[in-house]
């Protein structure tokens, strides 16, 4: 087996160079078995032209032309995405486990279940860290590309029961996993006018709370992407639940944490258009809570809005751009 070593040794991410490298790729197979050095080899690298193929597309989410996927296709595809989704590489195992959420709006009822029974939603989760965090991104990204397949009545419990086990791990990719899962529920049930598991509105909401920064961005943009996204109000509950941890959020030490809290509340509460949205949850809030947040728009909130909006970021990080 002969593996291009300038891909290899390039320390510049895999997503960024796979295709550069694509076209002085070869790889012979070796008549005997592969061994352990070979497959790591392999697995780091991931550079066979067949996962190109089946990466750029998928990662793109550009498939709705692909709906009559060809059996072998799906075979090779869901062998390779799902024997990627413990790979000691961050990079290629997201990627992989985003392929793998993607390709769930376009398997057969039958084939679905078997990933979802097999890789998805384990009955008993493993304890291996990079097996749990690939399981994370492609139940995400499910969420994302399929919801209505994902959230059905008979599968929607146990996906809440794997998103807040997500929540409640101590691996930091696997938690801010389980919170954009959060949004992407969310984002399928408000316009249905479907009932919020409450117990996942207040461990999302809650995240906030976490010792770790990057988790309390990631709720803080999550609650923007939602906003941007959704096309009608958030139902007040909701609003009752995490504003007031928002509000927390903008007096964090950290820069970056109390930066993205402020844009989340000023998104959340669309006070860049009006505050008819802020004045009903203030009339809606206990005391207490009340007094906080007007004291935030007021002295906070209102200087924010006087600074440009920023650039909105890219939601999905599986991407390959």
């Amino acid at each position: 087996m002969f593996i291009n070593r300038r891909a290899v040794q390039d320390p510049t991410p895999l997503t960024l160079r796979v295709t550069a490298y694509a076209d002085d790729l070869i790889i012979i197979p070796s008549p005997r078995q592969m061994d352990k050095s070979d497959h790591a080899a392999m697995c780091t690298s991931v550079i066979s032209r067949k996962l190109l193929e089946l990466l750029k597309p998928l990662n793109l989410s550009i498939l709705p032309q692909k709906s009559n996927l060809l059996k072998c296709d799906k075979i090779f595809h869901l062998s390779t995405t799902t024997s990627l989704l413990d790979c000691i590489n961050d990079s290629v195992r997201n990627a992989a486990a985003s392929c793998l959420g993607t390709l769930c709006k376009w398997l057969s009822n039958e084939e679905l279940e078997n990933v979802a029974k097999d890789h998805l939603l384990e009955d008993e989760p493993t304890s291996y860290w990079n097996r749990r965090h690939g399981q994370s991104v492609a139940l995400r990204i499910a969420l994302k590309e399929a919801p209505e397949r994902m959230l059905k009545p008979e599968w929607e419990e146990k996906v809440v029961k794997h998103i807040l086990a997500q929540l409640a791990t101590d691996r930091i990719p696997v938690v801010c996993s389980g919170v954009k899962s959060c949004a992407y529920v969310f984002l399928y049930k408000i316009p249905k006018d479907d009932q919020l598991p409450q117990n996942l509105v207040s461990s999302f909401a809650r995240c906030m709370n976490h010792a770790n920064n990057e988790v309390k961005q990631t709720v803080a943009n999550s609650s923007i992407y939602l906003t941007k996204n959704l096309p009608c109000p958030f139902p007040m509950s909701f609003l009752k639940t995490l504003v007031p941890l928002l509000v927390m959020g903008t007096k964090e030490k950290n820069t970056a944490v109390r930066s993205n809290s402020e844009q989340a509340l000023v998104t959340v509460l669309k006070l860049r258009s009006d505050e008819e949205c802020a004045q009903q949850l203030v009339a809606a809030l206990d005391r207490g809570a009340k007094e906080v947040l007007q004291e935030c728009i007021s002295k906070t909130l209102k200087k924010v809005l006087a600074q440009p909006e920023p650039k909105e970021e890219q939601f999905d990080d599986t991407l390959l751009t």
